[in-house]
């Protein structure tokens, strides 16, 4: 998981679900230097 995201913070892009195109291209975006968040339905998970 990446930095963590306040509703505050500036963006880049961002990406809908991180289905099979939405994954690649959130990763291709960030390796490229934007700032990206993807927004995925589902429950929120907690870090381990």
């Amino acid at each position: 998981m990446g930095a963590k995201f306040k509703p505050s913070d500036e963006v880049d892009f961002l990406v809908i679900g991180s289905g099979a195109a939405g994954g690649v291209v959130a990763k291709e975006l960030s390796v490229a230097g934007f700032r990206v968040v993807v927004l995925e339905q589902g429950p929120y998970l907690k870090e381990s």
